[in-house]
């Protein structure tokens, strides 16, 4: 399964609509045929829902919008290997989108490869700092879950399940095919560079979490896919980019806080006109709207942040090409001095702190010179060279 998010944070009619359309349009261009339209989850009123022809009734993609913060959202169920074709495509062709949620999943069939997971998940819970597998028994047959974080895995006999739900008959079941499902659920801060790594294949997102590149390693050992001791590399999540615009952005932060700041103006005023009595309070709206801005322009005035906005980002005045190259060098030079500041007197704090350690640790308890009897000159000069050793060891 993938499930997707057009650009999460956009707020508007406007937004949401062209989003819709946008996903609308590339399933049909995948040849999906719409089969119905009907209740949304996880929040959001409405999901079209397309496969194959209009008749089947297995979905192969859906389509959900209504979400009240949320942009629409496009998931990818992982029936018979079309995730796995289509969720490329998608994340290709839909230009920056966020990634909630992306499945892994094998089938394996092997006597004995579930009660060999299910003890490996026992036995390494508690070096991994793990809770225990949680065991399910049912209609469907027996299930173990394991997880930790952003990420989970459901193991589960997948031939029992198919019975259970009417797909095949007991006797074209294979009691010891095992369903491994390895789900990612990424935290907002997370989902667009996991959407990056997951256009190379879902596969890559395995070497994101320790515990799940143990898990599959020890997959692989058992099942003979891979050699014994062979290791899965770490895959660093890239920092993908923002499909907001700055606008967005800002328009995003005052939805969060400008509720805030009409608070403040209100109980300012409530205190200072009023006595802080609520009661006899009676404050206009146009009070609080001019209140919010007063505070706004204040704060500026006091950071100057609106002219240092207009020299950063160069528009203070008209540059040829050449003054904006030169700007820009200038730029890095000063930043890479502050940096070389920074660093001597880092330095400097350090040698400090070394010389204040090293008179204390020549002076004996209760301030006595760890001298012995010898005369004050002769600790000093014994605090001295214990200083200057302090002093080349932080140099060093």
């Amino acid at each position: 399964m993938l499930r997707i998010l057009s650009e999460e944070n956009r707020i508007g009619e406007a937004e949401a609509v062209e989003a819709q359309d946008r996903l609308c349009l590339w399933s049909v261009s995948q040849g999906l045929r719409q089969q119905r339209a009907g209740k949304g989850s996880d929040g959001y009123d409405g999901a079209l829902h397309y496969g194959v022809s209009p008749t089947e009734c297995d979905r192969l993609v859906s389509i959900r919008a209504g979400h009240r913060t949320n942009m629409p959202g496009l998931e990818i169920p992982g029936g018979d290997g079309a995730c796995a074709r289509l969720a490329p495509a998608a994340l290709d062709l839909l230009g920056p989108v966020l990634l909630a949620r992306a499945d892994v999943s094998w089938d394996h069939s092997q006597e004995g490869l579930f009660d060999e997971l299910r003890n490996y998940a026992r036995f390494m819970s508690m070096p991994l700092g793990m809770a225990l597998p949680e065991d399910r028994v049912s209609q469907t047959g027996r299930t173990f879950y394991w997880g930790k974080g952003e990420v989970s895995v459901k193991v589960y006999l997948k031939d029992m399940e198919r019975v259970a739900k009417g797909r095949i008959s007991p006797a074209d079941a294979d009691p010891n095919l095992v369903r491994i499902e390895i789900k990612f659920a990424p935290k907002s801060d997370k989902k667009s560079g996991m959407a990056l790594l997951a256009k190379q294949g879902a596969g890559t997102l395995i070497g994101t979490s320790h515990w799940v590149r143990e898990f599959v390693a020890h997959l692989g050992e058992v099942t003979g896919m891979t050699q014994k001791g062979a290791s899965i590399g770490v895959q660093r999540v890239p920092q993908g980019p923002d499909p907001r615009t700055i606008e967005e952005r800002s328009g995003h932060g005052l939805a969060q806080y400008a509720a805030t700041h009409c608070a403040a103006v209100v109980s300012r005023i409530v205190h200072q006109e009023f006595g802080g009595d609520w009661l006899a309070a009676e404050v206009s709206p146009d009070a609080v709207r001019r209140g919010v801005l007063e505070m706004m322009a204040g704060y500026l005035d006091a950071t100057n942040l609106h002219e240092a906005a207009v020299t950063r980002l160069g528009v203070d005045r008209v540059r040829s090409i050449e003054e904006e190259a030169l700007r820009g060098s200038h730029a890095l030079s000063r930043w890479m001095e502050r940096q070389r500041d920074a660093t001597e007197a880092a330095q400097e704090r350090l040698l400090g702190a070394a010389h204040v350690a090293a008179l204390k640790a020549a002076q004996g308890p209760e301030g006595s010179s760890s001298a012995g009897a010898g005369s004050s000159g002769g600790s000093s000069g014994m605090t001295s060279g214990a200083a200057a050793k302090a002093g080349e060891a932080v140099s060093v």
